[in-house]
């Protein structure tokens, strides 16, 4: 049977930056070439979840997250994901995560540096000061340039520093949940899907909430540089240089190391607990599907439950597909397995695939890849379901993706 195509819009991918404002890409955060048309789909027939049978006036929307700043070479996957959510008919946004950029980030600093000093600090002193702290030439965040003098008696530098440096990263947790409660808007059709997609740094962190410390899940821009990173890096830029081939030499490749490098050391890791950020989704009065590439995908989901309010009551479902358990590191494979799954499906001519299929048919797609060797040791994806219906007793019924 042949499949039905479904109606395009031809409206760009949006790119967005923390403020929740389009903005221009700069030279190294170039918007995507996907190779064909950016078709967005805003009125597609789409099935969502429980049964594929009615297909009328259902949208797939769907948010790709991702740091502005990482080390895991992003781009070539950000690309191929995008490109399959896009034949597939679904409307995909890009939101990189940011910090030093916003305007907003810094005036929010300077009101709460505002609270360490005394009285007669004047505007300007307050921006050079936050200027100084947010510098990336200032990767430990010292505060050299204030000066005793101006700091209240019950206050020190290392004590500024501490709160700066909570403030600063609430500042990127705050902007990002703004971010999810714009895309998840209660003013969007009820009947449609919403997926979150993001493929990073995943990590745990502890948290005390009584006597017994719980772990919680975190996701993060890029590892510190340490010394054998550090010589890794010079290691493969020196393999280069003892070539001696221009060309190689001249490569785009061998400059992104060298920039890599110099904005490696530089840089502090920006980290985001997903406790501080989920809430968005886990109140969202819509269908959501939250997809995590990263390591310790797993940990979100129990991050997700724990902060779920069980009095409250939905009709709408939320899952996660993760790359792995807490505790485990991913081989950069689940979302090539995602997309050959997803493009496996359509190519067969199927309308729709759930959830729970998709999770199987990736296991399938990593068993292979693990039986060719190659140094490829991929572990299992996960499926977890967070919320149910009310009136599904049976909880039998998964999300459904629509297939165009």
């Amino acid at each position: 049977m042949a499949r039905e195509r479904l109606r395009p819009h031809l409206i760009p991918t949006a790119y967005e930056d923390e403020s929740g404002g389009a903005s221009e890409e700069d030279d190294r955060y170039s918007e995507i070439d996907t190779g064909e048309e950016s078709d967005h789909f805003s009125d597609s027939e789409i099935s969502i979840s429980g049964t594929n049978a009615d297909f009328d006036g259902r949208t797939v929307k769907v948010l790709v997250l991702e740091f502005a700043f990482n080390d895991l070479d992003l781009e070539a996957e950000r690309r191929d994901v995008i490109q399959t959510f896009h034949r597939l008919g679904y409307v995909t946004e890009l939101f990189k995560i940011r910090t030093l950029e916003s305007p907003t980030v810094r005036s929010y600093m300077m009101g709460k540096l505002r609270s360490f000093l005394i009285p007669t600090v004047s505007r300007d002193q307050l921006k050079e000061i936050v200027r100084e702290f947010l510098s990336p030439e200032n990767p430990q965040r010292d505060l050299t340039k204030l000066p005793r003098t101006l700091l209240r008696s019950n206050f020190d530098r290392g004590h500024v520093k501490r709160h700066l440096d909570i403030y600063l990263k609430r500042a990127v947790e705050r902007r990002l949940k703004t971010k999810l409660q714009k895309f998840l808007n209660p003013s969007s059709p009820d009947n449609g899907l919403f997926i979150v997609y993001y493929h990073g740094h995943g990590g745990m962190e502890e948290i005390h909430r009584s006597a017994v410390p719980l772990q919680t899940f975190l996701i993060f821009s890029h590892n510190q540089v340490s010394e054998e990173r550090d010589n890794a890096i010079w290691e493969g830029i020196l393999e280069d240089l003892d070539t001696r081939e221009v060309q190689r030499v001249m490569s785009d490749s061998f400059h992104d190391k060298l920039r890599n490098l110099k904005d490696w050391r530089r840089m502090r890791p920006i980290q985001v607990g997903w406790k501080q950020v989920c809430g968005p989704i886990l109140e969202a009065q819509k269908d959501v599907l939250v997809i995590l590439d990263c390591c310790n995908a797993g940990m979100a989901a129990t991050t997700m439950r724990r902060e779920l309010d069980l009095n409250r009551r939905s009709q709408y479902r939320k899952e996660l597909i993760g790359a792995c358990s807490w505790r485990l590191a991913t081989r950069n494979l689940m979302s090539k397995a995602m997309t050959s799954s997803l493009e496996n499906t359509r190519s067969e001519g199927r309308r729709s695939i759930s959830t729970l299929t998709l999770v199987s048919e990736m296991d399938q797609w990593l068993a292979i890849r693990m039986a060719e060797g190659n140094g490829q040791d991929p572990h299992q994806p996960l499926h977890s379901v967070i919320q149910t219906p009310r009136h599904d007793n049976n909880r039998s019924n998964m999300i459904i993706l629509p297939i165009s």
